[in-house]
């Protein structure tokens, strides 16, 4: 058995999903009271965990490495790197809308 063979028959399956569910459990509490904090939590860890598994194919190190060992192919690697930073991004650029200041004077 090689260096990285795994003896768990679903560690390719847990790896692959774990930066999913780290990236929901933000994105979740995002909407509760805590909008503005929460919001820029879960964007950040969105866009962390998208760079991270998006541009890991360059160079296949930690989690990249083991999946791609595990049969995963690096397409879906792109795509949920695309699109968990559009998702980050986009909880940056509506803060400013969901936080409790008072509206400005002379909007509706």
């Amino acid at each position: 058995m090689g260096l990285y063979e795994s003896t768990m028959p679903l560690q390719g399956v847990f790896c692959r999903s774990l930066p999913v569910l780290k990236s929901l459990q933000p994105v979740l509490k995002s909407l509760s009271l805590l909008a503005g904090i929460v919001g820029f939590f879960a964007g950040f860890c969105c866009v962390a965990n998208g760079t991270y598994l998006g541009l890991g194919w360059l160079g296949p190190h930690g989690d990249c490495r083991t999946i791609v060992q595990h049969g995963g192919q690096v397409w879906p690697m792109i795509c949920f790197g695309v699109v968990s930073s559009a998702i980050g991004f986009t909880l940056w650029a509506t803060l400013d809308r969901r936080s409790d200041a008072p509206a400005t004077a002379g909007t509706t």
